[in-house]
């Protein structure tokens, strides 16, 4: 409830309903939101039914519009951007596992890359076959992995196979984004 005053300054009581839609600008540049219609039956009397359920008597439908707006959407920049970049913009945890530590000639070991925060949804994972040194001593499938939400997190896992005999280690493998609250 929300008590405001009207044109003649007589206060009301109203009950305000707040919808929120959180939307993504994918691309850079002007970007068109709405029209916005909202249509809503709310009840406006309601009853007690011979076993003393709570039914609605009597409803109102109501209907509201807002006009269009159009939004700048800025991109982050593109001087000294990495190459690790994606084109992830948000705030993001990263972290790389593989397993298992220990494997025979010919077996794989999964490499696990985790990202995690906000918001998920079109978060591209690091571009593997763009690290030199790690296109040197494992084989991998070169195609894009799509990645799996769990939680608050995006996994990306591929199948990784030692070149060489012997301990190998897996070069540092870096993933960029740009924090849009920090700039």
């Amino acid at each position: 409830e929300l008590v405001l005053p009207d044109a003649k300054g007589v206060r009301h009581t109203y009950i305000v309903y707040r919808v929120a839609k959180t939307i993504r600008g994918e691309e850079a540049g002007p970007l068109r939101v709405g029209p916005v219609f909202l249509r809503a039956e709310y009840p406006t009397a309601v009853r007690a039914d011979f076993f003393g359920r709570v039914q609605v008597a009597r409803s109102s439908k109501e209907t509201a519009r807002a006009e269009g707006t159009v939004i700048d959407v800025k991109g982050p920049p593109v001087e000294g951007r990495p190459d690790s970049f994606t084109g992830s913009i948000g705030q993001f945890k990263f972290q790389v596992t593989a397993k298992p530590d220990r494997v025979e000639q010919g077996e794989p070991l999964t490499l696990a890359v985790a990202i995690e925060g906000a918001p998920l949804a079109g978060v591209a994972g690091p571009d593997l076959s763009r690290i030199p040194e790690l296109s040197a001593r494992f084989d991998f499938s070169k195609d894009e992995p799509v990645g799996d939400i769990e939680a608050n997190r995006k996994v990306f896992r591929r199948a990784i196979f030692p070149k060489q005999f012997g301990d190998q280690t897996i070069p540092p493998i870096a993933w960029s984004f740009f924090d849009p609250k920090s700039e």
